[in-house]
């Protein structure tokens, strides 16, 4: 029997069962398998965008911090900047697997890994059971939770929207949560641009059958370093917090954020007297040994220092 109709007899054993919320060992081992012969294609053909850092090899939530932070420090100098965070509804149970589909054509998906795939949400059925009944739906959109592939097969779906030719517009994902980072000059430049960049995502998702969940959409507001310098009167200095729009709703940022010099330690009477303080008593009096813990002693310390502050 040729390799690729066993696997896709495979498949058709594992939907059966899976779909009651089994998954057996063979099952595991068949998509463990299709898996690596996926990611070595999709890695090959450079298809996952390099600004998705979920369920991905050599990428984590630290190094998508880094990298967005990173991105921030460069641009903050000359231009303010709008970070939004995107929520999407229910993002994996809204799947829909005809997009889905056309997306794998879209990216000339072979023909074992189309036929895989097709095969592979086919036929679900999703159970609720109780003491009384038994009631059983078919299942036609989703991505299959506790799957080996699924967080793949995600990663493929979301793709088109981390594709981004505008320099002024930085995108990354964590698997479903999206991050925009966009640059204005100005307040207004800021508020005009984030807001087109808004529409655009969100007619991205749709076209993806997908929503955002609006209320837990959230922004902030970056102040460049260079509007320090200008007068409160210049338009390049945010004497408010934009307003952003998703189709005609509103997200408000929460705070605005901005970078300042904070004086030393040398000719501030206080921090030259706590430092004094701190240096005898590290270099002067008694020695002794506290038959206790470090962390228990820290704990009493702490306590002691905090009923000071009360008493006074």
């Amino acid at each position: 029997m040729p390799k690729s109709s066993f696997f896709l007899m495979m498949v058709k054993i594992l939907v059966f069962v899976h779909h009651t919320g089994l998954l057996p060992t063979l099952g595991k081992i068949i998509e463990r398998l299709f898996l690596l012969q996926l990611n070595k294609w999709l890695d090959r053909n450079n298809i996952i965008h390099h600004n998705q850092y979920g369920f991905r090899e050599g990428k984590s939530c630290d190094l998508a911090i880094h990298h967005l932070i990173e991105t921030i420090k460069i641009r903050m100098p000359s231009e303010h900047l709008a970070l939004v965070s995107l929520d999407i509804k229910s993002a994996f149970d809204t799947m829909n697997w005809p997009v889905l589909f056309k997306t794998l054509e879209s990216y000339g998906f072979p023909a074992f890994f189309k036929n895989f795939i097709y095969f592979y949400p086919k036929n679900r059925r999703v159970f609720y059971t109780n003491d009384v009944l038994e009631i059983s739906r078919s299942c036609s959109k989703g991505c299959p939770q506790g799957s080996v592939i699924a967080p793949t097969i995600w990663n493929i779906y979301i793709n088109s929207i981390l594709i981004n030719d505008r320099p002024d517009l930085h995108i990354q994902a964590f698997a479903d949560d999206l991050v925009l980072l966009i640059g204005g000059r100005t307040a207004r430049e800021l508020e005009n641009k984030t807001n087109l960049i808004l529409a655009a995502i969100s007619d991205k998702l749709e076209d993806l059958e997908l929503k955002l969940s609006i209320e837990k959409c959230q922004a902030v507001v970056y102040r460049s370093i260079a509007s320090q310098k200008f007068s409160k009167r210049n338009s390049t200095v945010l004497n408010r917090k934009p307003t952003f729009k998703i189709k005609n709703h509103s997200i408000k940022a929460k705070n605005m954020v901005g970078l300042s010099w904070v004086k030393a330690h040398v000719g501030i009477p206080g921090n030259e007297l706590a430092d004094q303080q701190a240096e005898l008593a590290i270099t002067s009096g008694e020695k002794f040994v506290i038959p206790a813990p470090y962390s228990h002693l820290k704990g009493l310390l702490k306590n002691y220092i905090v009923n000071k502050w009360n008493e006074y």
